[in-house]
This record gives C-alpha cells, sequence and structure tokens, in this order.
C-alpha cells in the first residue's frame, strides 16, 4: 500500500531577511534563528500518534535543517534524513541552488542520506530546469518514487512553490491562489488517475487542521 505523506515547507531563511536582494545571492543558505525556534517548537507539538517511518528532505541546508529540528523525535527512531534531490527548490538564483554532495557530507556526516545526491543535482538544468513544464515532470517524477516507497508515514520537507507543483495546484503558467507559510505541514494521500498516474488528495483531517491554525 502507498504511504501517507506528511509534506512540510521549510523553515525561515536567512535569504528572507532584509536586505532581501542582498541575502537572496547567498548560496544555499540555513535557518534564521527564528526559523529553528519555531521548527523546534513544531517538534513538540507534532502529534505522538503519527509515527513517522522515514524522513525525506530537499537536499539544501535549509530543508535539511527543517527536518533535522520539526522531526528530531521520529529521526531518534528512524536514523538519518533521506536527501531527494527532485524535492529541490525552483529558481536558479543563488538562494534556490543547493551545494555539491561533498559539501553536503561534511556538513551533516550521518544525519544525512545522500544515496540519491549525486555529482551535478544542483545544475538547473533537465528536469531541474526552473520552468512550468520541467517543474511538472520533476513533481511526477517524485510522486512515483514516493508512491512506491514500502513506509507507511513518510514526512518530506521541500519548498513552497514546488509543493504546489508537487500536489497539482498550480496552472499551465504555473501560477497557484495559495502559498504555503514556514512549517506548514499538510498531510495527503495517493489515488491513482484513469491515466495510471500518481496523484496527491489532501486528507479531510489536514484540511481541517490548517484552517483551524490559520
Amino acid at each position: 500500500m502507498s504511504p501517507r505523506l506528511h509534506l512540510v515547507r521549510h523553515g525561515q531563511g536567512s535569504h528572507e531577511l532584509e536586505p532581501l536582494q542582498e541575502n537572496q545571492q547567498r548560496p544555499d543558505p540555513v535557518l534564521t534563528d527564528l526559523g529553528v525556534q519555531q521548527c523546534k517548537a513544531f517538534n513538540a507539538a507534532f502529534p505522538e500518534y503519527i509515527h513517522i517511518d522515514l524522513v525525506c528532505a530537499s537536499p539544501m541546508r535549509r530543508a535539511i535543517l527543517t527536518a533535522k529540528y520539526c522531526f528530531a523525535s521520529a529521526l531518534q527512531r528512524t536514523g538519518s534524513i533521506l536527501l531527494l534531490p527532485l524535492a529541490q527548490e525552483d529558481s536558479a538564483a543563488p538562494a534556490d541552488t543547493g551545494s555539491a554532495p561533498e559539501v553536503l557530507r561534511a556538513e551533516f556526516g550521518d544525519l544525512v542520506d545522500l544515496s540519491m545526491v549525486k555529482e551535478g543535482w544542483n545544475i538547473k538544468e533537465g528536469v531541474n530546469a526552473p520552468t512550468p513544464q520541467a517543474l511538472r515532470e520533476r513533481a511526477r517524477k517524485l510522486r512515483h518514487e514516493l508512491q512506491l516507497r514500502p513506509e507507511k508515514e513518510v514526512a518530506v520537507v521541500s519548498h513552497g512553490t514546488f509543493l504546489q507543483y508537487l500536489i497539482g495546484n498550480v496552472d499551465a503558467d504555473g501560477q497557484s491562489d495559495e502559498a504555503w507559510t514556514h512549517q506548514e505541514w499538510r498531510s495527503y494521500k495517493f489515488v491513482t488517475d484513469d491515466g495510471g498516474e500518481a496523484r496527491l488528495v489532501e486528507e479531510q483531517e489536514s484540511v481541517i487542521r490548517r484552517h483551524v491554525l490559520a
């Protein structure tokens, strides 16, 4: 049976602080102190009855750190964070471009599983190009990968715009009528459409939860 996905947007990154134009030129930024504090609060409040079997994240620093702090309790059971290159940011800006595998290995060590992160994963070409067409294809590939996971409860930390592609909430131009807030958490189940493609449907409990917390 396909796993249930718990999708989370990363916490506040240092590239989101003023002066924005300057900070967005910094490659692969980390979380702010506020972002770390909010992620720790998320971990303390995450329901104990949901037993996360696997923690995944975009291989970008802010997503890795969000997974580290938001799912600290789960990681005591599951071990390392599985890094998913397909879950990376959508643009080619320096702040949205990740670090080389050896840099991540030196910085995070055994905290991360780099088995899927190959040299050149952060080059914004092909499926990783910053275009609506490529983003839709990348989202399709990631849904397929995740649908085949053997775990029952999977957490995935990614980025606001890409999460919209992952759940299929964008128009032909890649625009959406909503945005994900920092550390926003939504839960989804897989369904298969008439063409055999995997789609995600938000659970009713998740819809209610995020409207209550809004």
